[in-house]
């Protein structure tokens, strides 16, 4: 039996924070249920919030979105479109090629758009641990190790991806921190050396060059 595709059903409202709220146009990009679409059209009433997703819209919800694209990203996009903020909520590790798509990318922001990005970070600690002591890289239905990743970053990487596609890394923000208390109390006296252990994703903010 071939399953469906999984579509993911998250509000993320930690995404909000890179979002300023004088934005006019953000694209959600693997909008998917458009619960994250939601958050954003409540926190920032004046702008025109887009979606665009592979899955059609269920509509037994609510649709949040001004216009909203059953397709894929940014093939499937309307023509001659720009965005001031484009948002990709645990997406790019799922595309074949992240770099090709933020390198389109490039060409849909308005002058001095944003790509915001949220990205698990496969150097935590729950990933680390048990293929270093036990061999194990065991993939699951979500999380870091969700088992329809194709691709997997770390920090460094995350910022690599980014750079190397034409942007300016504005800001790198751990999301999801867990501190068990013996980790927690070294990282502290390390001034953070061990956050990237303790990140479950990296929250990303970029422009692009020129």
């Amino acid at each position: 039996m071939t399953e469906g595709p999984v579509v993911y059903d998250n509000d993320r409202p930690e995404m909000l924070a890179f979002v300023p709220a004088d934005v006019t146009s953000v694209l959600d990009v693997g909008c998917a249920t458009g619960r994250f679409g939601a958050t954003l059209r409540a926190a920032r009433p004046r702008a025109a919030i887009h979606g665009i997703d592979p899955t059609p819209h269920d509509d037994t919800r609510s649709n949040p979105y001004a216009t909203r694209t059953t397709g894929m990203y940014p093939d499937d996009l309307p023509a001659g479109v720009r965005y001031d903020y484009i948002v990709f909520n645990d997406v790019l590790e799922h595309m074949p090629d992240p770099w090709a798509a933020l390198t389109a990318t490039r060409e849909l922001l308005n002058d001095d758009g944003r790509v915001v990005a949220s990205i698990p970070n496969v150097r935590h600690l729950t990933v680390l641990l048990p293929l270093v002591l036990k061999g194990r890289w065991r993939y699951d239905d979500s999380g870091i190790l969700d088992r329809t990743h194709l691709r997997f970053f770390t920090r460094s990487s995350m910022r690599d991806l980014f750079e190397s596609s034409g942007y300016e890394v504005l800001q790198v923000q751990p999301l999801r921190v867990t501190k068990p208390k013996l980790i927690g109390r070294v990282n502290r006296m390390l001034g953070g050396a061990f956050t990237e252990f303790i990140a479950h994703q990296y929250a990303v903010v970029a422009r692009a060059r020129g």
